[in-house]
């Protein structure tokens, strides 16, 4: 009771502590919402003040993203430039080996036309030589046909001289065709060895074809034999994973047979162990009947038990309930205590909050203003550079205009040079076909006279011939006469001196004398007619020889206009290559002005286009300060504004503060009456619990027994249960194994039989391999046996170049026998000479008997002459052969050389294009270059805009610090990879 009025007691003045407390706390409550209507309105207004925030940092983001896009689309461009760079660059290394190999071969060219030149003037100066040798030819042949005249004069010579020096003349002349025919086997020899080395060079090519055909087939067969190797090793691969797989599965059919035996073993096991189960459940059912008897027992403590506890309980629930009450009061006032601590915290903070955010609000007046006198700064320093570039602006230009009409006037002279360039090529070139012309008129001329001269030659001995024969007609017609007096005087004086046996012996010699008068009457007429025949014979041939003469004349007049002709087309042709070059130097001239103007005017205009981009960027620069200007001072008077807000926020705070405090003081009294109240409670609540877990204990533990007996009880059900159940899953078990065991026997067989049609496939491909390598082998013997032919080919080809450096060593020596046997010769006709003097002195005394030996004598030196004559002619007609074909092979040379002048020109128009695609290429750098300042420029614009909007002045001037420092960097890069480029 005494208690209860204790209770009492403590809850009517808990009662009134608590209507005191409601009244402060609606006080509180109150001065609390006008602190929250003042906090709502601050963080709707920092709300506010943060939405904003938001808004700009994600327009702000999205600048940022939108940059970023364009930045990557920068870096794209610039990478495709820099690839586009390599291409041209790479195109530029080969356009370059390309020139190389153009100067290469131009340089060739020119050895080959150098070398051809030479061989020109070797053949000039053969061609002089040979003219040379054909005068002193012509005249041999001249002092032969005097010597032809004077022989028929030397009638009388003395015998053995003259045998003498007909036999010295036969063996001379036997020599000079000994050496001739050598000289003739010795050309045709080298013509036979130029075949073989031609052949040699043909069989060498074809070799060589044969060669890279056998290389083409090597590389054919290496690239079957890679593939079927390849194949090969895929089929080797797929035989070993066949393999490993064919063991995999043979250790697991051996496993399962294995388990197969171990599981009949359990299942035999499980057989016996259910029997004994069995055995084991009857026990165990006797032990659970007894273990019911006892449960019957336990039963009745157990509700006794119950009962009491039940007692326990209802007194403990009283106490439960008061302690809860207490408890729920000093919840209560804790956690009154605990708002008023959040209320106090909530206001530091915001009073924290208050005073940071005016330390920042005078940090940002400080920096704005430091901010504003910087841009007022940098505004005027760009006006003055703007005004300094729209200065430079004009000079440029000023310039350009000027640049750009002279480079007109230089284009207008550059094309009228060009005209005149061409006018003067086609004149050249039309005076070398004049000059063409020319010496194909004078050379077929030069023939016609060689031929003319040829044929009055033949002519004038034929007229020799002629005379000769009419000569001999003549002295024997007068020998006839002569014979005819002589019979005549014969007759005469046989009748004077045997006038007395006239008429005896008269009518028989008379009759004979008469014969003979008639017999040599008759060879007089004969010899008669024949002179006669003679005579009209050598008139004819004497008309035909002045005819041919007259021809010859007029042949040498022609020849004499066409040389003329060839002189004045060469002086022609001279003087036109000199006009072409002076215009074609002045053409050059002229353009490589109009370039250097040209690059200057590209200079002024990208000098301009600087200077406009800077105009530019100044303009925008200065535009940018004066909206930051602008922006900063607006920004100083938010500022302001926000400070003044700030202070009256801080006095309102303070007061809050202070009544918090207040208000805590009170609760925290009341907290400490109601603690003590509690711990009575408390300590009764603990021994009424102590009672009714010592009868919890007690039933738990009769529980307890009952469990364990139906535990045991279910526990031996439960083993018999699993036993069958495992007997079951182990049948069923081995059936399985039994199923899988058939089906890896299936896989086992048809892996094998995978596995023997991939071993047959890979023996194909082994057949087939060795046959490729068989053949692969063959065509190596080939080639090495081509290589050896080829080598074989080479030795011959170097020895017959040897053989013919001999036989020309040998031509050359055999001519210079030539020439002195032809000194020879002449010494021999100068002595001849000497001894027709002595002939002719003796010539009075010679008998007239020995005159028709002389004459036979002479007729068969004369036959002997004329094989000479023919043979001189033969080899002067083989000399003419000779000199038009040198003449052909320096007009194929002269077109050879035209060939390749045209080649050179279409190499050098080739330079030229070339030289204008890097003009083009340099401009297109140009241009990307400007993109990508422009772009640079507009990325700079946005970083600056996007820092002013951040308002943190010393990190913008570290970026732009930065932008300048890569600004530098790109530009020297680009510089240096100009300069490597050029």
């Amino acid at each position: 009771m005494g208690s209860l009025n204790r209770l009492c007691f403590n809850n009517s003045k808990m009662a009134s502590n608590a209507a005191e407390f409601n009244d402060l706390y609606q006080k509180k409550t109150a001065e609390l919402q006008k602190l929250k209507e003042t906090c709502e309105q601050e963080y709707k207004q920092v709300e506010e003040s943060e939405k904003e925030v938001k808004k700009d940092c994600e327009n702000i983001k999205k600048d940022l993203i939108q940059m970023k896009e364009d930045k990557d689309l920068i870096n794209n461009n610039i990478e495709q430039n820099l690839t586009n760079l390599q291409i041209l660059q790479d195109g530029q290394q080969i356009l370059n080996q390309e020139q190389k190999q153009l100067t290469q071969q131009l340089n060739a060219q020119q050895q080959i036309i150098d070398e051809y030149r030479q061989n020109i003037d070797d053949y000039k100066k053969q061609l002089v030589q040979q003219q040379k040798f054909m005068n002193e030819r012509t005249e041999e042949q001249k002092q032969l046909e005097q010597k032809l005249a004077e022989l028929k004069q030397q009638e009388n010579e003395n015998i053995k001289q003259e045998n003498y020096l007909q036999l010295s003349l036969v063996s001379l002349q036997q020599l000079i065709v000994d050496q001739t025919r050598e000289i003739e086997l010795l050309k045709t020899n080298a013509q036979q060895e130029q075949i073989k080395i031609n052949e040699c060079e043909n069989m060498i090519q074809e070799l060589k074809r044969k060669l890279l055909a056998n290389e083409n087939e090597m590389k054919q067969l290496d690239e079957q034999l890679n593939e079927m190797k390849h194949e090969q090793e895929q089929l080797k691969r797929q035989q070993i994973d066949l393999k490993h797989q064919e063991e995999q599965l043979q250790n697991c059919l051996d496993t399962l047979q294995q388990i197969l035996k171990e599981k009949e073993q359990n299942i035999k096991q499980k057989t016996s162990d259910i029997d004994r189960y069995q055995q084991n459940i009857q026990k165990l059912q006797e032990k659970v009947n007894t273990l019911e008897n006892e449960v019957v027992k336990l039963n009745d403590e157990m509700s006794k038990q119950r009962e009491q506890l039940s007692l326990d309980e209802q007194e403990l629930q009283k106490l439960q309930d008061l302690y809860e009450r207490c408890e729920n009061e000093r919840k209560r006032l804790k956690h009154e205590q605990q708002q008023l601590l959040n209320e106090q915290q909530e206001l530091l903070d915001q009073k924290k909050i208050i005073e940071q955010r005016l330390d920042d609000v005078k940090l940002l007046l400080e920096r704005t203003k430091a901010n504003i006198d910087q841009q007022t700064s940098k505004l005027n320093n760009f006006k003055s550079e703007l005004r300094l570039l729209q200065q430079e602006y004009v000079t440029l230009e000023n310039d350009l205009t000027n640049q750009t009409t002279l480079a007109e006037q230089l284009k207008h002279e550059q094309e009228e040079l060009k005209i005149a360039c061409d006018f003067a090529e086609t004149q050249y070139h039309n005076a070398e076909t004049a000059l063409s012309t020319a010496e194909s008129n004078e050379s077929n001329q030069q023939t016609t006279v060689h031929g003319l001269t040829r044929d009055y030659n033949d002519l004038v001995f034929d007229v020799e011939e002629a005379k000769y024969a009419m000569d001999r007609a003549e002295s024997e017609l007068q020998k006839f006469k002569n014979a005819l007096k002589k019979e005549e005087k014969d007759l005469k004086t046989y009748e004077d001196r045997f006038w007395i046996t006239k008429k005896l012996m008269y009518p028989r010699t008379e009759s004979r004398i008469k014969k003979a008068i008639e017999s040599v009457k008759k060879e007089i007429r004969d010899a008669e007619r024949e002179y006669e025949n003679k005579k009209n014979s050598y008139n004819r041939i004497v008309q035909k020889k002045n005819d041919v003469h007259e021809q010859k004349t007029r042949a040498e007049k022609k020849l004499e206009e066409y040389q003329r002709k060839v002189t004045e087309a060469t002086t022609n042709l001279s003087n036109r290559k000199t006009k072409y070059e002076n215009t074609k130097n002045d053409l050059n001239k002229k353009t490589s002005n109009y370039r250097d103007e040209l690059r200057k005017q590209k200079e002024i205009a990208a000098k301009l286009q600087n200077t406009d981009r800077q105009i530019k960027r100044k303009e925008d620069v200065i535009q940018q300060t004066t909206t930051e200007l602008e922006r900063e001072q607006n920004k100083y008077e938010q500022y302001q504004d926000q400070k003044k807000t700030i202070d009256e926020n801080l006095v309102q705070l303070n007061g809050q503060l202070n009544k918090c405090k207040r208000n805590q003081n009170t609760v925290l009294e009341q907290l400490t009456v109601n603690q003590s109240e509690l711990d009575i409670l408390n300590s009764k609540k603990n021994h009424q619990q102590s009672t009714i877990d010592k009868d919890k204990q007690n039933i738990n533990q009769i529980k307890d027994k009952m469990t364990n007996n139906d535990n045991q009880q279910q526990s031996l059900k439960r083993d018999i249960r699993n036993e069958e159940l495992l007997q079951e899953a182990k049948k069923a078990d081995v059936q399985q194994l039994k199923q899988q065991l058939g089906e890896q026997q299936e896989q086992l067989s048809n892996i094998k039989h995978e596995l023997r049609q991939k071993q047959q496939d890979i023996q194909k491909y082994d057949r087939t391999i060795h046959i490729l390598e068989e053949n692969k082998l063959k065509v190596e013997q080939n080639k090495i046996n081509h290589l050896q032919q080829l080598k074989e080919y080479e030795k011959q080809y170097e020895d017959r170049q040897i053989v013919k450096q001999q036989l020309e060593s040998k031509q050359k020596i055999m001519e210079d026998k030539i020439k002195l046997l032809s000194k020879q010769e002449e010494r021999l006709f100068n002595d001849m000479k000497q001894m027709d003097l002595k002939l002719k002195a003796k010539q009075e005394a010679i008998l007239q008997d020995q005159k028709v030996i002389t004459e036979q004598q002479l007729t068969t030196k004369l036959e002997q002459l004329s094989g000479q004559y023919e043979i001189k002619t033969n080899q002067f007609q083989a000399e003419q052969e000779e000199i038009q074909r040198i003449k052909t092979q320096c007009n194929q040379y002269q077109q050879q050389l035209k060939y390749c002048q045209q080649s050179i020109e279409k190499k050098q128009i080739d330079l030229e294009q070339i030289h204008s695609k890097l003009i083009q290429f340099d401009r297109r750098k140009g241009e990307i270059k400007n993109q990508f300042d422009l772009k640079k420029l507009d990325l700079e614009a946005q970083q600056r805009q996007i820092i002013y909007e951040n308002y943190d002045p010393n990190l913008l001037e570290n970026e732009i610090e930065n932008e300048n420092e890569d600004d530098l960097y790109c530009e020297n890069n680009q510089e240096k990879d100009l300069k490597s480029y050029r």
